[in-house]
């Protein structure tokens, strides 16, 4: 808050005393300021006691970006009423849903701090990230491809053509959007190895997902390579070969 704009209302409400405006607006900037401590302390523990809970899961390297459940804006309104009581209530909320996310869907959470929001994901293994990037450009056709040839990076954009895809992966699917059935593949081909990111509409599936590239000849295109390699990957983790 400006300080001219400030004494303007007080002095619309008949407060004319400079020493008396001069120091509530102080008392205001303070206040703010000790807000703004306790906000940016709070996100520090949470975000120590979710490195803490992530090295339990390190042995699930990949990450399904769908959330489970969202907290909405409540940084800032719950670490500045009661920290600690908001700490221990949130994990019993992680731990409410560990059994069940262990259980039901053959996988664990994944915990990430985005603004003021605090986002719980399902994290599954490799197999079933092979299944749903292997589905995906089985059922698409693509629209789009580009490759530098110098670095690899490549961006492969299709369109899924199969609806049931979004209910076999439990992936959100609002056919009213334009570009619900687009998939972005993009990434790296490179030391015969593939690596990359799957986007489905505006939802983010893959990150970092590597696979070995299939040895192709010289003129196959990289959406083929892609293609075929995912398949292959597929096979091997859901043990068709």
């Amino acid at each position: 808050m400006k300080e001219d704009f400030f004494i303007s209302i007080m002095q619309k409400y008949g407060i004319e005393d400079k020493v008396v405006i001069q120091k509530a607006y102080q008392d205001i900037l303070h206040n703010i300021t000790q807000e703004q401590q306790i906000i940016k302390e709070c996100k520090s523990n949470l975000e120590k006691m979710i490195g803490k809970l992530s090295r339990d899961i390190l042995n699930f390297q990949y990450a399904v970006s769908k959330p489970i459940f969202l907290y909405k804006n409540c940084l800032e309104s719950k670490c500045k009423q009661n920290q600690d009581i908001y700490l221990w209530q949130f994990i019993d909320n992680i731990n409410m849903y560990a059994s069940f996310l262990e259980s039901r869907m053959n996988g664990v959470f994944r915990i990430k701090i985005v603004g003021n929001d605090i986002k719980i994901s399902l994290i599954k293994k490799r197999k079933k990230m092979a299944s749903i990037a292997a589905d995906a450009i089985n059922n698409s056709i693509f629209s789009d491809v580009q490759y530098d040839a110098t670095t690899g990076y490549f961006t492969i954009a299709t369109n899924i053509t199969d609806g049931r895809f979004f209910e076999r992966h439990s992936i959100i699917y609002c056919p009213s959007k334009a570009d619900a059935r687009r998939a972005i593949f993009s990434g790296v081909m490179k030391d015969k190895k593939i690596k990359f990111n799957l986007t489905i509409g505006k939802e983010e599936i893959l990150t970092g997902f590597d696979i070995l590239m299939e040895q192709m000849n010289e003129g196959t295109g990289i959406s083929q390579i892609l293609h075929t390699s995912l398949n292959k990957a597929n096979k091997i983790y859901n043990g068709k070969q």
